[in-house]
């Protein structure tokens, strides 16, 4: 394993993340955190370069499996240092713990805030956070994938660590594959952006909103999330966009060269689109039995906040904790459900739910016929072992992690 070959790629990543404050800088100019971000910016600069330049020898090498798994949380940890240096040093005057895990919750999308009056926080740290959320979501990943290809290395490996999913399988090049997905990840930002803005949404919101859909991350510019909108039109349109983000970018890619059947005909999103309907139409029903209000705007905020929790977004377009039991019940556990892999949404992802619920199929049917030979299959092939026991490794592993006193309640 390459120590100076790892240095090489991060310096990259410095570059991108350094990049990435200049527009902060421009929308904090006047302010002392402008010269924060621009100060920063030029020492990830000087950093990077000096990663690229020192260690130029080993951009021809190929990215080891060790390589990927250590670069992979090298990057999530460099992310996280260089996305809390602005929080700690800039306005908001953060504690150093503050700040890391602000920018923590903003590289994961997890979505937690410790910024306590978002509405006259600096406007330059607000984007910043968005900008950590839509970088975290998909953004890192994929700029790495589409460097390395122009370096002459594989990213594959790495693209395999990030998604952790070998079931699904690509056939086009790994470089037109990550062009892709960037390019629809930008391209729905984009049009998120231009038709919030088109709502009444000023530029700086609209763009902010836009960057923490995609993103699922679920960051907002008001205190009260998307409730300060109080506009049913803009509810349906973040709701159709979380869902997207919720789905399997690799899909939305291939739909680019195999047409938009694509979509409808992948499980993991059938099932994924599904939930969302039923159990939303269950939340519709529940309210509209047993509370008052006018049934389209019960459908409206239902959809809106199934999504949301499904997604792991965390916006909230009303206190669903009013709603009921049944309410609390479901909302706590859709977001161990998740998105799809290969999505910006956290979650255990509805095809690790598909693969077990496949194992335990063929499992029982073991136990009827025992000379009988029942396989677990996906989308018409069938499951290998390693995936098998990866998958339930990972199932086991997010359980284990849930604090016992979060189950409790």
């Amino acid at each position: 394993m390459s120590y100076a070959h790892i240095s090489y790629l991060s310096g990259f990543f410095i570059l991108i993340l350094s990049g990435a404050m200049m527009p902060p800088f421009f929308l904090s100019l006047g302010t002392t955190d402008a010269l924060i971000f621009l100060s920063l910016a030029l020492g990830g600069v000087f950093i990077s370069g000096l990663l690229i330049f020192a260690n130029k020898s080993q951009s021809t090498e190929h990215v080891s499996v060790q390589e990927a798994f250590i670069l992979t949380t090298l990057v999530w940890l460099i992310s996280i240092i260089i996305g809390a240096l602005p929080l700690y040093l800039g306005s908001t005057e953060l504690s150093i713990t503050d700040a890391i895990f602000q920018s923590t919750s903003m590289i994961t999308t997890t979505g937690a805030n410790l910024i306590p009056d978002l509405e006259y926080t600096n406007r330059g740290i607000l984007l910043w956070c968005s900008i950590l959320q839509w970088l975290g979501g998909k953004g890192i990943i994929l700029m790495g994938l589409m460097i390395m290809p122009f370096l002459r290395i594989g990213g594959v490996q790495l693209l395999h660590t990030e998604s952790s999913n070998k079931v699904e399988k690509f056939r086009p090049r790994v470089t037109r594959m990550a062009a892709l997905i960037f390019l629809v990840y930008a391209v729905l930002t984009f049009l998120c952006a231009v038709l919030l803005w088109g709502l009444g949404f000023s530029i700086f919101d609209a763009v902010c909103h836009a960057l923490t859909t995609l993103s699922t991350g679920g960051f907002s510019t008001w205190n009260d999330s998307i409730q300060h909108a109080d506009s049913v039109v803009i509810q349906i349109i973040i709701t159709f966009f979380m869902y997207l983000g919720g789905c399997s970018f690799f899909v939305l890619a291939i739909i680019f060269t195999r047409g938009p059947q694509v979509f409808w005909k992948d499980p993991q999103i059938r099932t994924y689109s599904c939930i969302l309907i039923i159990v939303s139409l269950m939340m519709t029903f529940w309210r509209y039995f047993n509370a008052s209000g006018d049934f389209t705007t019960l459908l409206v905020e239902s959809f809106f906040n199934v999504t949301s929790a499904m997604t792991t977004t965390g916006y909230v377009s009303s206190d669903y904790s009013q709603w009921g039991g049944l309410a609390l019940i479901t909302f706590f556990f859709l977001p161990f459900i998740g998105g799809c892999t290969g999505s910006t949404a956290g979650g255990i992802k509805v095809l690790r739910f598909q693969i077990l619920w496949r194992t335990a199929v063929a499992q029982l049917k073991k136990l009827r016929r025992h000379h009988g030979v029942f396989n677990p299959v996906y989308h018409g092939e069938v499951i290998p072992d390693p995936i098998l026991l990866s998958v339930m490794s990972f199932f086991f592993l997010f359980i284990g992690a849930v604090p016992d006193n979060t189950i409790k309640c």
